[in-house]
């Protein structure tokens, strides 16, 4: 990338060949264990992930399926709606943990060279979106001026929030 070129964090992947896939899983074994496939195909570095599969253990929630060598990054202590799974040997993970919640995570991947920082948020169709919206202001506030990539699922909210009952 030459110096007179943007640094979003778009150019940055596309020129680094940094591979990134978003997904909502549905809280589906079968999803997760397609995902690991996936991994292998693609050869992806990064995942963010929505509605992972996740099992009650002593202490807090397990992601279950998703394969060994893989990092994971979630609020684990409730229910992990959303999360960071870093695939790539190569690269680094730093959880930030006073920017994340169950709903998101939020996580500096460390690549050989550089780094940028990655948000998988989850906007809870039973919650009120304001509470997600207000959420993810001030992550984006915190992160000013860093290199960031955000995937959210929002359509179920979206939805709700563009019912009938709600064009008050």
């Amino acid at each position: 990338m030459t110096s007179s070129e943007t640094t979003t964090p778009a150019n940055v992947i596309a020129a680094t060949g940094v591979r990134v896939l978003q997904l909502n899983l549905g809280c589906s074994a079968t999803a997760t264990g397609e995902v690991r496939q996936l991994i292998s195909e693609k050869r992806l570095d990064v995942l963010l992930l929505q509605e992972p599969y996740v099992q009650k253990r002593a202490k807090g929630y397990a992601f279950v399926g998703l394969g060994t060598g893989m990092r994971v990054a979630a609020v684990r202590s409730k229910h992990p709606w959303a999360t960071v799974a870093v695939c790539n040997p190569a690269f680094q993970m730093i959880f930030v943990s006073q920017l994340s919640t169950p709903h998101c995570v939020c996580v500096e991947v460390q690549a050989p060279g550089f780094s940028f920082y990655v948000v998988s948020h989850y906007f809870q169709c039973r919650d009120d979106i304001k509470k997600h919206l207000r959420h993810l202001e001030m992550v984006l506030r915190s992160l000013r001026g860093q290199r960031l990539l955000v995937a959210l699922d929002a359509i179920r909210s979206i939805v709700t929030l563009g019912s009938p009952e709600n064009r008050q």
